[in-house]
């Protein structure tokens, strides 16, 4: 599904259907966006990973300070190809992660 809100976060519980997520830990490769964080808060996931808050970081912090469990594994690895890829495709990298409207300003300004 094409859609702005559709992030790897949003599908995994989706996908999961009715479950208690209270029982379950949310692996992301990035730090949640804000729907995002609200949506591992409101269902009451019982633990965060977040792989990467070098490129992408804030949310997790406010999902740690509500008492959610958060661990940051900060591949190397993931953290340079991620890095590599918002250098190489930077409006690519705005839109994945700020939304098109985001990316649409931005190359509207440099226009």
């Amino acid at each position: 599904m094409d859609f702005c809100t559709q992030q790897q976060e949003t599908s995994a519980a989706r996908d999961a259907g009715r479950t208690d997520f209270s029982k379950t830990t949310m692996f992301t490769s990035l730090s949640p966006c804000h729907t995002c964080a609200a949506l591992i808060y409101q269902l009451q996931f019982k633990r965060l990973v977040v792989d990467d808050i070098t490129n992408y970081g804030g949310n997790e912090e406010k999902l740690w300070q509500k008492g959610l469990p958060v661990e940051i594994l900060e591949d190397l690895e993931s953290v340079a190809f991620r890095a590599k890829f918002a250098k190489e495709s930077p409006d690519l990298d705005r839109e994945d992660f700020c939304g098109l409207a985001a990316a649409r300003r931005v190359a509207t300004a440099k226009s």
